[in-house]
């Protein structure tokens, strides 16, 4: 898989309102078709085509943005 998809609306960051970034994701709200309250995507900066394309490095990043956003989550809930 190439490192960018011209026609990848999150490889353009097209409409995305990037609320934080890491080395390897960027985060953001999706206010454009939100499942829940506060619907929350983390991307990755590198197109890949799934969770089980990510490198190692990428997935110990990705456990840390988790648990963090779990708590930014609970503070916008309350």
């Amino acid at each position: 898989m190439s490192s960018s998809q011209d026609d990848c609306i999150f490889c353009n960051k097209t409409n995305c309102k990037v609320i934080s970034e890491t080395k390897n994701f960027f985060i953001i709200r999706d206010t454009a078709y939100p499942v829940t309250k506060h619907h929350t995507l983390i991307i990755t900066n590198r197109h890949v085509a799934d969770f089980f394309e990510l490198t190692k490095e990428e997935m110990v990043e990705l456990d840390k943005i988790l648990k963090n956003q779990k708590e930014e989550l609970k503070k916008l809930d309350k």
